[in-house]
């Protein structure tokens, strides 16, 4: 009886230790994971932050359109050939004119002439002699006529004629006014002015800008007969 209970406890211990080994066993066949170390933890995934472009687009402002104001041409009825040009109501040479000299309201200085549409100072000792420079123009030009038939007779003495002496046709108006090329009833009938009685001289054609320039200045010195 005592070997018995001798033997029953000997293999009691050897089955607890036969069961220890083998949870030993387990527990070194487990998984080789470290425990301590967590799979998941990796590095934190932040991604590349988006900040992206702030879309501000480009203000759009435009172009204002103001247009042109069209005020249209005021039709008076003239119609004026190059290079003269309505101003003030009547077709001028503004390659001539004094007071329109190039264009429409630009007056020359006093002292210039307005020569070729430019206002250039008139040189001193030069002035314009009627015998030598403005008779010729009349006999190239207007003794034709103007010395046969109508009123005015240009080919015996012109300067008589001419000076200080109201138009046969178109009285009050003087034909010459010293020193007023403008006012002189001549200049009005060479330029075509709508003022005149009857029509533009010369008759079949119109005389040259620089033919009427130089009767021009011999009236603004004067209309001296020299």
């Amino acid at each position: 009886m005592r070997f018995c209970d001798l033997l029953w406890k000997k293999s009691a211990v050897g089955l607890c230790l036969i069961v220890l080994v083998f949870q030993v066993m387990l527990v070194g066949c487990g998984d080789d994971e470290d425990p301590g170390t967590d799979p998941d933890a990796g590095f934190d995934d932040v991604g590349e932050e988006d900040t992206g472009t702030e879309d501000t687009g480009t203000e759009d402002t435009g172009t204002e359109d103001t247009g042109t104001e069209d005020t249209g041409d005021e039709d008076t009825g003239l119609d004026c050939e190059a290079p003269e040009m309505e101003c003030e109501g009547q077709c001028v040479d503004t390659d001539t004119t004094f007071e329109h000299c190039g264009d429409c309201g630009d007056p020359c200085q006093e002292g210039q002439l307005c020569v070729g549409g430019i206002c250039e100072d008139e040189v001193p000792g030069e002035g314009v002699s009627f015998a030598d420079d403005v008779v010729p123009i009349f006999d190239a030009n207007c003794t034709s006529c103007h010395g046969v038939q109508g009123g005015l007779n240009l080919s015996v003495d012109p300067y008589e004629e001419l000076v200080n002496v109201e138009s046969a046709d178109c009285a009050p108006e003087v034909r010459v006014v010293p020193e007023d090329a403008d006012g002189s009833y001549l200049i009005m009938k060479l330029e075509g002015s709508p003022d005149i009685c009857g029509v533009q001289m010369p008759q079949g054609g119109q005389l040259g800008s620089e033919d009427i320039e130089t009767i021009r200045q011999w009236i603004d010195e004067g209309a001296e007969d020299n």
